[in-house]
């Protein structure tokens, strides 16, 4: 009897072991990330979905070209000290979700050249370059703006200067300057990663400005460039933010003046003005000379604002002296 006894307790046990191993894997199972119910499972942050498709993030860029069904987007990559552009040329349809970053609705025309988007792809990728698929999803990144000219707009008007080479370029930077009235985009070409491209933008009306040579609060030199060989005529170009836009300048070798004037800028302060005047003068006595634009105190005459740029004399109208020599 004791022994028969001993039988059916460990037959309870068993069983109540089966029964809690039962409930493990159930409970296993409900874990799994399997449809409830004929649903679908719920989308992760890095998927989107197509059909019956999941999607996935397949780059964050700019714009740069477009047709009626398709991007090419682009992005510029840092990585283990090495540089490289990122592209692909996505296809895109009707079941292409086109959205803004809140989720709300965009039209396809909204995607311009120089948008910002988030790309997801959908299906096999063409390892080609750029890299083709089929776009999912496109997610307008474009930052707000209350200037006539957006990033979008300095973005693409920077790409359409670019005309001497072809192929994927990509946008390095960009950044506003501090008076808010031009961008400046860098972009970088494939083959050229080493070699990028700096661009201003106006930001009232998108015009393409030269670049700054040197500047300081009052003034902008556009040319010549500081350690420039200039014959003995050049013209200087730049901008300046003075009062009524007037200013002086004045051309010197070290040793004596070689030549000093008057210039008027197209605008005064609190704007800047375009100008642009002729500098002559006969024979430096040495290479180095020093073009220097400023503003004459109305009180007693001084320097106020003033911008050096040193520039170089060609051989042919240097007359050296004993002081010079010295």
């Amino acid at each position: 009897m004791r022994h028969l006894w001993k039988m059916r307790k460990l037959m309870v046990i068993v069983a109540a072991l089966l029964l809690m191993l039962t409930a493990c894997m159930g409970g296993s199972k409900n874990n799994v990330n399997e449809p409830e119910n004929g649903t679908t499972p719920p989308v992760q942050e890095n998927e989107a979905v197509k059909g019956s498709e999941i999607a996935q993030l397949a780059i964050e860029g700019e714009i740069i070209d477009k047709t009626d069904t398709s991007l090419i987007v682009t992005t510029y990559m840092e990585q283990g000290g090495e540089d490289y552009i990122d592209a692909y040329a996505l296809t895109v349809d009707e079941e292409t979700v086109i959205s803004d970053a809140s989720g709300a609705t965009v039209d396809y025309t909204e995607l311009t050249i120089g948008s910002r988007v988030e790309a997801w792809s959908v299906g096999p990728v063409a390892e080609s370059y750029p890299m083709q698929a089929e776009a999912a999803k496109i997610v307008l990144l474009e930052e707000q703006s209350e200037l006539p000219v957006s990033r979008a707009d300095a973005v693409r008007a920077a790409l359409k200067a670019q005309t001497e080479l072809t192929g994927p370029w990509s946008v390095k930077e960009v950044s506003l300057s501090e008076e808010q009235d031009y961008w400046t985009v860098v972009l970088v070409h494939h083959m050229y990663i080493d070699e990028p491209v700096t661009v201003r933008v106006d930001a009232e009306d998108a015009e393409i400005l030269p670049n700054i040579a040197a500047e300081n609060e009052a003034f902008r030199i556009y040319s010549p460039k500081p350690d420039t060989v200039v014959d003995n005529t050049f013209v200087v170009e730049g901008e300046a933010r003075v009062f009524e836009g007037a200013f002086r300048w004045m051309l010197e070798d070290g040793h004596r003046i070689l030549q000093e004037g008057y210039a008027d800028a197209e605008a005064g302060a609190p704007a800047w003005g375009r100008f642009q005047f002729e500098v002559s003068y006969d024979k430096a006595s040495q290479p180095n000379l020093m073009l220097i634009v400023y503003v004459s105190s109305a009180k007693d005459g001084s320097m106020q604002d003033e911008l050096i740029i040193p520039l170089k004399a060609q051989e042919e109208h240097i007359e050296y002296n004993s002081e010079s020599i010295e």
